[in-house]
């Protein structure tokens, strides 16, 4: 009982399973099963509960590839590039023994092509099928469980950063500006060396940024008149 919780722990000789599901999360044996085994006697945890993960051997392979449940094809693997590695030193070996002698490098050659023969094209693996050999049998054509749809959640959301390649790629694209004059892409037509040049040619047309003359500001004039009766009164 553990926080107003009880588990059921089923035990024999060969196997314990506890409600709690520890050993199926984490690959180890609660302290429920441990207790219930010592009830029943069981000196020495059975094979099945002590996962490979836990033992020696685990140690030759990857976690990834232990996780996987592929280590007997691990080790055959590593075997296999083990034996390639002699091969290939053993050939190099041959030959530093051979130099530059003729008749040995041509007995060489016929044995290579003898052997090539013999294997025939059958024996290369492709890259997907050194993998399946690997991991597992190919996947089924007709699945009926997809990739799920994309959804865009809300917000300005994050984009990925660019690198300094991509953004030299898309600089280079761009069309450089041009000088009207000289067809430069160091300089505009303002401060082209040859304005004045160009200035002498009627058929050249040069644009200029001349500062715009400001508008004399006209106050608005008043007429005052005076009537008659201010006139008497001011004489």
């Amino acid at each position: 009982m553990l926080k107003d919780q009880v588990f059921k722990v089923k035990v024999s000789r060969n196997h314990a399973e506890c409600s709690c599901k520890k050993f199926v999360m984490c690959g180890i044996l609660c302290r429920h099963a441990f207790c219930a085994l010592t009830y029943y006697e069981v000196t020495k945890l059975p094979r099945n509960l002590v996962l490979n993960r836990w033992s020696k051997n685990s140690e030759n392979a990857p976690s990834s590839i232990k996780l996987l449940g592929v280590s007997d094809d691990f080790k055959r693997m590593e075997t296999t590039f083990l034996k390639q590695t002699n091969i290939w030193f053993s050939f190099q070996k041959s030959m530093n023994k051979v130099e530059v002698n003729l008749e040995k490098l041509a007995y060489v050659e016929k044995t290579v092509k003898q052997l090539v023969s013999d294997l025939g094209d059958d024996t290369y693996l492709s890259k997907k099928a050194h993998i399946e050999m690997l991991m597992g049998p190919h996947l089924r054509e007709d699945l009926t469980i997809h990739v799920p749809k994309e959804c865009s959640n809300k917000g300005s959301g994050l984009k990925r950063l660019v690198s300094a390649r991509e953004k030299a790629i898309q600089n280079g694209n761009k069309q450089p500006r041009k000088c009207k004059l000289c067809d430069s892409t160091v300089h505009d037509a303002r401060t082209c060396p040859n304005k004045n040049k160009a200035c002498v040619d009627p058929n050249v047309d040069i644009i200029e940024d001349r500062p715009k003359k400001k508008k004399a500001r006209v106050n608005p004039t008043v007429d005052i008149t005076e009537s008659d009766d201010d006139r008497v009164e001011g004489s």
